[in-house]
């Protein structure tokens, strides 16, 4: 990932605290590293948090990735 400090934001959704991967989702929204989607889908499919979650999904907007769609159906039909 390229930016300053854009490295260490993906690595702060691993974080135990709701807060801290909340807080890291939204900054992430405003970046516009072209390797994020990637990362962000895997994170999607496993975030236990459905408000990180929807961040997440933002930050990798569809006009980008294309993937937002998908990641909803998929979590919609876990509950």
């Amino acid at each position: 990932m390229g930016g300053a400090g854009t490295p260490a934001l993906p690595a702060r959704l691993d974080h135990p605290s709701t807060a801290i991967r909340r807080a890291s989702a939204f900054v992430l929204t405003y970046c516009s590293d072209p390797e994020l989607p990637a990362e962000l889908r895997a994170r999607v499919e496993v975030e236990p948090d459905m408000p990180t979650t929807l961040t997440l999904l933002i930050a990798g907007s569809p006009s980008r990735t294309g993937w937002t769609g998908r990641a909803i159906r998929t979590r919609t039909r876990r509950f």
